[in-house]
Order: structure tokens, then C-alpha cells, then sequence
């Protein structure tokens, strides 16, 4: 894919962002019932997935963007949840909602491209 968007934008400066934390240790979803064992497996995925895309998108001269900071004390169930949990329509759930679109992904797109 990477190739693809060099091929087609050569000029283009690429932002390729990572993916938050999931949870702060809570699943408050009704729907889900996460263990604790659960909820750190998937927040180890997510620092899996950081540094394998962040390897990726250097290797292809792209700027990587670590979301996992910015979103911390922002995660499902947090008092000011930037990541929807179980959600309706359910292809939302565990996605960064608006918020974590305008305060968590936003900045970061700025802090490269102005």
C-alpha cells in the first residue's frame, strides 16, 4: 500500500498514524465483559501494531505518528473517552469517537503538516 502512495503522490507528505490504548484497566460496556487479562492483551496488540506500522511507514519514507500518548487517560470508560466502547451502530465500537478524532488524531496530522 505504501508503495502505491508513493507511486501515485511522490510529492505527497504521508502521515501514517498508529492506533491507541484501548482501556485504562475498565470495561464499563454492559455488552463486552472484558477481563483484566483481556483488556491488557489487547493494549499490548495495540503496542504491537505501533511498532510494526511505525517500521513500515519509515521504511517507506513516511512520518510516523504515535497516537498511544496523546490518547492516554482518554480510553474506553475514562471519564473523557476519546474511544467509544461497545457502541450502535456496533462497526464504531472501539474507534476513536469525534473527540479523539479533533484532540487526539487531529494535532498530530498538524504537528507535521502545520
Amino acid at each position: 500500500m505504501y508503495a502505491r502512495i508513493d507511486a501515485n503522490a511522490p510529492s505527497a507528505t504521508v502521515v501514517v498514524l498508529g492506533y491507541p490504548r484501548l482501556f485504562m484497566g475498565v470495561d464499563c460496556n454492559g455488552g463486552t465483559f472484558f477481563s483484566g487479562t483481556e483488556m491488557r492483551r489487547m493494549n499490548a496488540i495495540a503496542d504491537l501494531l505501533a511498532s510494526v506500522t511505525r517500521t513500515r511507514a519509515v521504511a517507506a519514507g513516511f512520518t510516523f505518528k504515535d497516537a498511544i500518548p496523546g490518547y492516554t487517560g482518554h480510553a474506553v470508560c475514562s471519564s473523557s473517552e476519546w474511544i467509544n466502547g461497545l457502541s450502535n451502530p456496533v462497526e464504531e465500537s472501539f474507534h476513536p469517537n469525534r473527540a479523539g478524532q479533533a484532540s487526539g488524531y487531529e494535532p498530530l496530522v498538524r504537528s507535521v503538516i502545520g
